[in-house]
């Protein structure tokens, strides 16, 4: 039993307006005290995906396993699992003490052992001085930790998180971000959150997944995600700022070309038109390659955002440590290892080939 994941969903489906699962079914695993976080946009699946696995949604087909054993038929209360919701939806009538041990006094707990939890939940979450406060008094960032508090008393197996930070302003996201990691660490808790914003899914995630209309596109490390994305919407998705993308064309002779930049491939065993994909920070400024006008030059951070606008009309950006006048007219080229191809018609990425030789 060890072996098993911790949590596994097989072939899970479910008819719900926009928020459908794909006809073919999600199937992932997540293993014990992993983080998978999910991200897509609106409309993606993902709320609901969560709702299937808590099992406040009946899915149309698949499968819940936890620890081997199939839960898909078990109510909320029986599964183990705990969810913190994108409102902390706090009793407005209760102190914060008696919201986050609410579940504990209709679960007929002692009034000792409820002492008891609350005192060590409080202080692994920093509530001590606000239990006697009540929501109205609450910060929001406050109020979500409250919200965490309430989820985690029980110690359940499972904790998901529904946009637990789009509430939040910038601030408030980063610290609350760096204690759900920390709580994470402490509890060796398995975790699965669904956020629309690709930081939280690099920032918490171990395993990151990315939807869009009901499919799971793609599953990996958030690093493996956004350095070798398999699919032309997982490297639209992932990444700020976005991605360059260019329409290009490969030939048989293993050049790729677009408007006078010519560089060859000889990895790339394809001919015919291609969707060209390169990261903001992978573009310099080199001697030849794609001409381009300096169009804005915004700071962004320790760095600049330099937009430049090529012949066709087309735009490219990149990430530079000193500025560019607007107006410059330069060369733009990257290391073709950088370079991604992508099949325009079914969004798959060209993968070099490999040799009999295994090199």
């Amino acid at each position: 039993m060890e072996d098993m994941p911790k949590l596994e969903i097989k072939s899970l489906s479910r008819s719900f307006g926009t928020g459908s699962f794909h006809e073919e079914g999600i199937s992932f695993c997540v293993d014990t005290g992993q983080c998978l976080a999910i991200v897509g946009p609106s409309g993606a699946g993902k709320t609901t995906l969560l709702r299937c696995v808590a099992g406040l949604l009946k899915p149309d087909s698949g499968s819940v396993l936890l620890d081997g054993t199939d839960i898909t038929g078990r109510r909320p209360s029986e599964r183990g699992m705990a969810m913190i919701f994108q409102d902390a939806a706090l009793f407005p009538h209760m102190d914060v003490a008696h919201n986050v041990t609410y579940g504990l006094h209709r679960l007929g707990y002692s009034a000792k052992e409820t002492d008891r939890m609350l005192e060590q939940t409080a202080a692994l979450l920093g509530l001590e001085s606000l239990l006697n406060r009540y929501p109205a008094s609450l910060s929001a960032g406050e109020a979500q930790r409250v919200g965490i508090g309430r989820a985690i008393i029980r110690s359940p197996k499972i904790l998901l998180l529904d946009e637990p930070l789009s509430n939040l302003d910038a601030r408030l996201r980063d610290e609350l971000r760096m204690e759900l990691l920390n709580l994470k660490r402490k509890l060796h808790m398995t975790m699965i959150m669904v956020t629309h914003d690709q930081s939280d899914a690099m920032l918490l995630g171990d395993l990151a997944g990315v939807m869009n209309q009901g499919k799971l596109m793609a599953i990996g490390t958030p690093e493996d995600l956004y350095q070798h994305p398999h699919d032309l919407f997982t490297a639209s998705f992932l990444g700020t700022p976005a991605i360059n993308l260019l329409d290009a064309r490969m030939s048989e002779d293993h050049t790729l070309s677009f408007e006078g930049f010519r560089v060859r491939m000889p990895e790339i065993a394809y001919c015919g038109n291609v969707t060209l994909a390169v990261r903001p920070e992978h573009l310099k400024i080199t001697d030849a390659g794609i001409a381009a006008l300096a169009d804005t030059c915004l700071r962004n951070g320790s760095q600049y955002l330099i937009q430049f606008r090529l012949h066709d009309g087309a735009v490219m950006r990149m990430l530079k440590d000193t500025p560019i006048n607007e107006g410059s007219q330069v060369y733009l080229s990257a290391e073709t290892e950088q370079i991604m191809l992508f099949d325009p018609s079914t969004g798959q990425r060209i993968c070099p080939c490999i040799r009999a030789d295994g090199a």
